[in-house]
Order: structure tokens, then sequence, then C-alpha cells
């Protein structure tokens, strides 16, 4: 789908939003949530693992953000105000099957960057090549391709999508999906949720997995101005006043937002808000970039049930963005399943539809789709997260891509 047809259904959604999207209240909530699998340990697993001692600036330069001028201390979201804590009370089905224990496939990694990405997806697809296809949705700015992964059957009729390090700094959700991945393929026949085998849940729901929506900014974040062709180098640096210092960069290689690239309805002006190329906060023109048109045409194409996006940091779920009556029930309902599955907290409606939270792919889906979508932000702390949260992040989610595919198999 070209971008022309991105821009009508947008434009379309847009107008749709204007009409209907009058606030109600949240109806009461109910039990929420599967219970989390019994499972081991993520540094057990695949690729990207450091000691907890690994530091948070990847650049090794020393400079605080605000010493370097490139760009201002990180955002941390806040979870007391505005939020529904998760339920302790799992919902109804069986636990799932305990985890074998698993086995490493590749070596640690100091950290996680696109040439990590594709060595570890080269290797998933030669020990996994009946059960994963691998392609790519498009190529960036500086030529690097955006790398697919169909987990399960691709003929299937239902299909789902996960995505992560859409925000360049945060990467190790890259390496969350890679971990979840690597895992669903080595217990693909054996292991069960929710009484189903899931082999036979993802031989009737594929899900879609983009891990690193952004790999220009990933490399800029691990690799520095070094990642970046020789001639955009002055035009990167001009973009960081002249900082070399890239642990802070959110944008994608050219200064632009991706999650802030969708074109909807709302504005971001606030104090992450850049009208000029900047290392966050620079929206651009509406569908300008290749990521986010990648994305987009990709989404529209293959006529997604529900999304999920994995960012950083907060523990927290966003889900609403202006649905009512029979949708919001639903999305809701769907919402708090994923909040008692990750013990993360949803943020109200009333928060998550404040001018300076939207925008993003998340509002962008469910606008122009009329479906459930999630903004997944994992962890907590300052960016870059350090690599010692990964464990706890990988056990926190593990199960939403197969609780998504599950959900739609089980709706027939």
């Amino acid at each position: 789908m070209k971008k022309f047809s991105v821009k009508l259904i947008t434009l379309f959604a847009t107008l749709l939003l204007l009409c209907g999207c009058a606030e109600q209240n949240v109806l009461a909530p109910s039990p929420g949530g599967s219970p989390t699998a019994p499972g081991g340990s993520a540094g057990a697993l695949i690729t990207g693992q450091t000691s907890p001692s690994a530091e948070a600036n990847p650049s090794g330069s020393g400079l605080s953000p605000s010493a370097s001028g490139g760009f201002e201390p990180s955002y941390s979201p806040s979870r007391a105000p505005e939020t529904e804590a998760p339920s302790n009370t799992p919902s109804a089905g069986p636990a799932q099957t305990p985890e074998p224990t698993p086995s490493p496939i590749t070596g640690a990694a100091q950290k996680y960057d696109y040439s990590q990405l594709k060595t570890d997806i080269d290797l998933l697809a030669s020990m996994y090549p009946d059960k994963i296809t691998v392609s790519s949705i498009g190529i960036t700015n500086f030529e690097r391709e955006i790398p697919l992964i169909i987990l399960g059957n691709p003929a299937a009729g239902k299909r789902v999508l996960i995505h992560g390090a859409m925000h360049a700094r945060e990467y190790i959700t890259s390496q969350v999906i890679m971990l979840t991945l690597e895992r669903m393929l080595r217990d693909y026949d054996s292991l069960s949720y929710n009484g189903v085998k899931y082999s036979e849940i993802l031989s009737q729901v594929a899900v879609y997995i983009v891990p690193m929506t952004n790999p220009d900014g990933v490399e800029l974040v691990n690799n520095g101005i070094s990642s970046v062709p020789d001639g955009y180098r002055d035009i990167v640096l001009e973009i960081n006043k002249g900082s070399k210092n890239f642990s802070q960069w959110k944008a994608n290689g050219l200064g632009v937002d991706l999650n802030n690239n969708y074109g909807v309805l709302g504005s971001i002006e606030g104090k992450n808000y850049s009208d000029v190329p900047a290392f966050m906060g620079f929206p651009g023109e509406a569908f300008s970039e290749p990521e986010t048109i990648a994305l987009a045409d990709l989404t529209s194409e293959m006529d997604f049930l529900s999304t999920a996006s994995y960012h950083t940091q907060g523990e927290i779920i966003y889900w609403y963005f202006g649905q009512t009556g029979e949708a919001e029930t639903r999305d809701l309902a769907y919402a708090r399943e994923l909040a008692g599955l990750t013990g993360y907290s949803l943020i109200s409606k009333n928060k998550s539809s404040s001018n300076n939270l939207a925008m993003g792919y998340k509002d962008w889906f469910v606008m122009a789709f009329g479906r459930p979508g999630f903004t997944i932000e994992c962890g907590q702390g300052s960016h870059p997260l350090n690599i010692s949260q990964l464990d706890s992040i990988y056990q926190a989610v593990k199960d939403v891509p197969i609780h998504m595919a599950w959900r739609e198999y089980d709706a027939g």
C-alpha cells in the first residue's frame, strides 16, 4: 500500500474521531489478566546479555546529557496518578506448562545493535526454518533493512503484530522480543497456553514481529557517529548540537521521532517537542520517514487484529485513544488481561488521551482501524535501561505475544 493510501486512512479516521470521541465513563473493572507462566531466566537464553554492571551510557563518553549540550535529561513518566493497578486475580484458564531449562544459542554481547540482531535472526532462521519466515518491510535512510519475522503459519487467516525499538535508546525492547521469540520457537511443539499447544495456536494465528523498527537510531546510540554513512555525518552532528554522545537519542538517523510521525490528531507541543530535527520530539511531516511508511504499509496490508508496541519505561500500558461504547469495553477488557499478565499498571483513559501523550503508532492504529492497540512501557529507570533489567522485563512480557495469538484463536 502506498504512502498516499495510508494518509487517506489516517484522514478518514481523524474525521471519525472528531465526530465520536466524546469522553465516557470507564466501566467497572473485572478481574484481569491471565497468570504468568513459570519460566526460566532470560539470562540463559539468547544473545545480548551483559553483567549487571554494564553502563547505561553505551558511548562511554562519561558526559551527562546536560553537559554535552546535545540533549536534555530523559523523561521518566510517573506511575502514581491516573493509573489502574493490575489485578491479582487471574482470569479463567489453566496455568501454563512449566518451561524446560533453556539452552543458550549465542554468546553474551556488551550491547544489542543492528549487527547482533541480524546474527540472532539468521541463527534462529537456520535452527527453525519450518517455524519462522524472515523478510524485510523496508529500508531506512541509511540503507539498512528493517527485519520482519513471521512466527507460525504465514498463510494463517489471522495476524497480530509485535514491534520494538521505535525509539533508538529503547533498544532493550529488541532484546526482549528476541528472547521471547527464541523461547517460543524452542517450545513450539511442547508448550501450551491455556490448555492449547503453541503449535495449534500458531497454525491459525501468525505473530508478525518487527524487533527493531529504528535500526539507524539504534546504531547511533550503540556505535555513535561511525555508524552513519559519510555523507550524513555532518548533518547528524549538527542535529545533536555537535555532541558525539548519542546515548539519549530517540529519533531515527535524521532526527525525526518516528512515534510522532503518524499524523495522528492532536498536538505534541510540550517539554519534549521540537520544531526542527532533534534527538527527540520532532514529528516531521506525517509519514515522511521510510520506517513509518514501512510499518504503516505492513499494518494496512496484513490487517492485524491487534498490535503491541514495546517501549521503555514505567511498567505501564497505554490502551485508550477515543474509543467509545462496545469498542471501549472490548479494549479495556483486553488491556486488563495484559495488565494481569505483566503486572504493569494501566494508564487511565483521561491521561491516555491528553494531547502530549498522543501521536504514536498505537494511537494511529486504534484510530485508523478501530481495533485494540497497546503501548507497553517496559522496565523502570533512566534511558537506556541497564542490561540488568533484561531478565525482569522478559519475565513480565514473555507471554504477551502468545496471549494475543491465543485470544484471536479462542475467538474462533
